[in-house]
């Protein structure tokens, strides 16, 4: 009795049920589902890639500028490998100019031989149509400089390419060109790309659609350790002896 009496004093709104549950505004939070916003996800740093080589070369270029005046403490025009780089020039003119005589010398060689590989008499003219008559021709008017060529295959070694050219001017050939600078150690392999894509202004970077500058910068950076690991083996001499002259 004295419970009823005390809950006809409460306030309607926070009268227990008969059930016990008190209703009021306490008793709706209650029923209420409390729902957690969810954080939104940070929006993740994205690198910059390019679709293009134009493109990538335009950024590269001056950030690998930027890192090695960090590393030398000198921005890139004054850099000490200027005396170096018309040796560097004309040792990728070499380079190409081989191809082009190696290029040359295998097809004097497939000429010379077309007609004895296809079991066929070399001396008659009659073969195939049009190519096979221009073909049988070619040969009987420039047969010594097609034999010259062929001769040429194989006589003189690959020219080292301009990366070993570089790594030789900076880490192997004589005293290191940075020395009294910052250090005159040998440089790493991340080092010489740097330089390499700035001598060269990444003109034959292998570029893939969707590269970033990191890994543009990676890709040189396994090419100079390449060219590094080449340069600093021992070579051959290919010169030909010269008999010294007899009294």
């Amino acid at each position: 009795m004295a419970r009823s009496c005390a809950a006809a004093q409460l306030p309607r709104s926070t009268r227990p049920t008969p059930n016990g549950i008190h209703r009021g505004p306490a008793a709706r939070k209650l029923r209420t589902p409390v729902t957690m916003r969810a954080k939104r996800p940070m929006p993740k740093r994205r690198t910059e890639t390019f679709s293009t080589k134009a493109a990538l070369l335009k950024k590269l270029i001056p950030m690998c500028a930027d890192e090695y005046e960090k590393l030398f403490g000198h921005p890139w025009s004054q850099h000490p490998l200027r005396l170096y780089e018309e040796i560097l020039e004309r040792s990728q003119i070499e380079t190409d100019a081989w191809r082009v005589m190696n290029a040359l010398g295998k097809a004097a060689s497939a000429a010379l031989d077309f007609f004895e590989s296809h079991g066929l008499d070399p001396e008659r003219r009659d073969h195939g149509i049009y190519y096979a008559h221009e073909l049988h021709k070619l040969l009987k008017r420039r047969r010594r400089l097609l034999e010259g060529l062929k001769e040429k295959v194989g006589e003189y070694p690959r020219p080292i390419d301009k990366r070993q050219a570089l790594v030789k001017s900076v880490n192997v050939g004589g005293p290191n060109v940075f020395a009294g600078l910052p250090y005159g150690r040998k440089l790493n392999d991340r080092e010489l790309a740097i330089i390499s894509l700035l001598m060269h202004k990444g003109g034959d970077l292998s570029f893939t659609s969707g590269m970033t500058i990191g890994d543009a910068i990676d890709r040189e950076r396994r090419r100079m350790g390449l060219a590094n690991k080449r340069a600093s083996r021992p070579t051959k001499r290919w010169m030909r002896e010269v008999p010294e002259d007899q009294d």
